[in-house]
């Protein structure tokens, strides 16, 4: 039965041998996947497997906001090929520690799922320009100043452009509005401290990386998140920091 990828992927193939075929706009592939290899799937490539035996496996889909994110820091494309059934014992041994922990979420589950995302691209995306200087200009000011009030006017003087112009750039470049990656650069931050220190008050957190109270806090971490701040410091105080 074929299925096509909304959001990149990688699949580790468990247990059981079967053939993948791949296909995207008439050109596709086949190769057989066994025991302890693993898959890449880009979005939009139709991917029909052939089981040979009873099998296993683990997807592990990959939100296209962190894939350009991750990319951003490592000035590579935000993307890589189709390929299937690779040897790969790095990506195999962060996936299985994924499918040991039942997937799920969590700050395991998180710093697992960017893990994967970083090896991937680290070793599978086609080469790339180095990151824009003025991107790079852009998100040291961000960096530099995350706990005071920034508007797109300033990242834009900082990066040497008119605000449409860097808009228009930047959107194209992060994979996302200035204003949204400013406030997952500030979500970021605030699960940086709590994991620093569980302690901390979230009013603290909230001024700390810039957002006006601990609500406002609350509102994007839940919806970048998937939890609560108090939640997500209670599951580091009970299980320690995570990546």
């Amino acid at each position: 039965m074929a299925s096509t990828f909304v959001n990149p992927a990688v699949v580790l193939h468990r247990r059981g041998r079967r053939i993948v075929g791949l296909r995207q706009a008439g050109c596709g592939s086949e190769r057989e996947a066994r025991d302890g290899l693993v898959s890449l799937f880009p979005a939009g490539w139709e991917v029909r497997p052939s089981y040979l035996e009873p099998c296993e496996g683990l997807i592990v889909g990959l939100a296209p906001r962190l894939v350009a994110e991750v990319a951003g820091r490592l000035g590579t494309v935000a993307g890589f090929p189709a390929l299937a059934g690779l040897a790969d014992g790095v990506l195999e041994g962060i996936c299985e520690t994924l499918w040991r922990a039942r997937g799920g979420s969590g700050p395991l589950a998180d710093a697992l799922g960017r893990a994967v995302v970083t090896h991937v691209l680290q070793n599978y995306a086609p080469a790339a320009a180095a990151t824009p200087a003025w991107f790079r200009r852009a998100e040291r000011h961000i960096d530099d100043h995350l706990g005071s009030p920034l508007s797109v006017e300033q990242l834009a003087a900082a990066a040497g452009m008119s605000r449409a112009h860097f808009t228009r750039l930047f959107t194209r470049q992060a994979g996302e509005p200035p204003h949204a990656f400013l406030v997952r650069r500030r979500v970021e931050r605030a699960k940086g401290l709590m994991a620093d220190d569980p302690r901390l008050p979230l009013s603290d957190v909230a001024a700390e990386v810039g957002f006006c109270d601990q609500s406002h806090l609350t509102a994007h971490f839940r919806r970048l998140v998937g939890r609560t701040p108090a939640a997500y410091r209670s599951e580091v105080a009970h299980n320690g920091p995570s990546g």
